[in-house]
């Protein structure tokens, strides 16, 4: 069989694939103008990694993300402009997020609050995360302020370090470490205690700061080999500290 017959039938065979199980389109352009490459690429990132289970997925999609970093984002993007619901909205503001767009992120959860979802407390949880990576502190506090007054039975160990660390960045330091104190006697990792005891150091307060750091390495050392896989880079920077 010649070759560009065989050349043909493997790009028609790799296109029907793509539209079957709901690839991004863009890989018919790819396969259509680039027909060896393309066939290759398409293979390595979507069919082997399909036959071969979850370690090659992972392998494919790691590759893909360096390919078409923004693949994901807008997938998320045409998901919401279809079908504009909270899930979708918050999906693409994580992405957003994620990458460093806080602005665009901050702006799609503030389009989400409004009607039955204008105190919805993951929309303004997302909020504060987002306006926090944008450095607006002030309106960080603000936003978990809401949160709680709407919602007085949400309880966030993460909204709490949050605002806890926020007050740190606002120079509001004795606030920061009566915040940092509570929420490090309950947050699930050593990341809430590693930060009071390191603000505790800034502030000279060393005795208190070492007790703190050892307490997550002695933590650490009686836990299972999960927790300490987990919060590797807590437990590692207490050890620093020390």
């Amino acid at each position: 069989m010649p070759l560009i017959i065989l050349s043909v039938i493997i790009q028609v065979a790799f296109a029907v694939h793509v539209v079957k199980s709901g690839r991004d389109t863009k890989w018919l352009y790819f396969i259509v103008m680039f027909p060896l490459v393309g066939c290759v690429v398409y293979a390595i990132v979507e069919l082997i990694p399909e036959l071969l289970g979850k370690p090659a997925r992972t392998a494919g999609k790691t590759l893909t993300d360096k390919l078409d970093p923004n693949r994901d984002m807008r997938h998320s993007a045409q998901l919401l402009e279809m079908t504009h619901n909270v899930d979708n909205a918050i999906r693409l503001a994580e992405q957003c997020a994620e990458k460093g767009h806080f602005g665009e992120a901050i702006e799609i959860y503030e389009s989400s609050l409004q009607g039955l979802y204008k105190d919805d407390p993951k929309l303004l949880m997302g909020l504060a995360q987002a306006l926090f990576g944008n450095g607006d502190f002030s309106r960080v506090l603000s936003t978990l302020d809401l949160l709680i007054a709407a919602n007085p039975d949400h309880k966030s160990s993460s909204g709490h370090l949050l605002y806890a660390r926020a007050l740190e960045q606002l120079d509001k330091i004795d606030d920061a470490l009566d915040e940092y104190e509570a929420v490090a006697n309950y947050y699930p990792g050593p990341e809430a205690k590693y930060r009071y005891a390191l603000l505790c150091k800034k502030r000279g307060r060393n005795s208190l700061a070492d007790t703190l750091f050892n307490e997550i390495i002695t933590t650490a050392a009686n836990s299972p080999k999960f927790y300490t896989k987990s919060h590797r880079e807590w437990i590692d920077a207490a050890r620093r500290e020390l």
